[in-house]
């Protein structure tokens, strides 16, 4: 179906965002072709991961999901820091199964478009190749020293750049849209 009609079928207790949801937005990227492949960096220390990018609303209840709660309280590393490194005491991302789940308060949340009128709110699951910056110019630094009669001089960065969503054959490349419940607080 079209977008409009999937976005009415997400139900207060149906779409809400669980550990379950990390598992198949993880199994569909997998499987997606072509294959959306996990990132790697000198941070991640070789292992791979995806990204969630996800609104506070999804990011709160994915909070709050039991399993997610363990594996974020019990099993991650926090030696050597004490509480600074215990996400218990930590706001920040979640990780979950070789998921990163970062909470994006500016994606917005679409009023009244899913069963019986509730709220909801996209997510993007992430590997590589999910964006792509460009840049035509490298940043310069620029002064003005012409105004406020040389007292206090402007200064900026100038550069040309563009990013945008990758896409392959016209299909979107490297992320998987989701869509969950975005019910306000009680």
């Amino acid at each position: 179906g079209n977008f409009a009609t999937a976005l009415g079928t997400v139900s207060a207790a149906t779409g809400k965002a669980s550990s379950a949801t990390v598992g198949t937005l993880k199994r569909i990227a997998k499987t997606a072709d072509p294959h959306i492949r996990p990132f790697k960096s000198d941070m991640t220390e070789g292992r791979e991961f995806f990204v969630w990018f996800v609104s506070s609303f999804t990011f709160r209840d994915l909070s709050q999901d039991p399993t997610i709660v363990s594996a974020n309280t019990n099993a991650r590393p926090r030696e050597n820091g004490g509480m600074g490194q215990n996400p218990i005491f930590q706001d920040g991302d979640l990780m979950y199964q070789g998921v990163i789940i970062r909470e994006v308060p500016e994606l917005p949340v679409i009023a009244g478009a899913g069963a019986a009128g509730i709220d909801v709110a996209q997510g993007f699951f992430c590997g590589q190749s999910a964006m792509a910056i460009a840049y035509g110019q490298d940043p310069q630094l620029r002064m003005d020293r012409l105004r406020d009669y040389q007292f206090r001089p402007g200064v900026a960065i100038e550069e040309l750049r563009g990013q945008k969503k990758m896409s392959f054959n016209g299909k979107m490349y490297g992320c998987v849209v989701s869509v969950n419940s975005a019910t306000a607080d009680a």
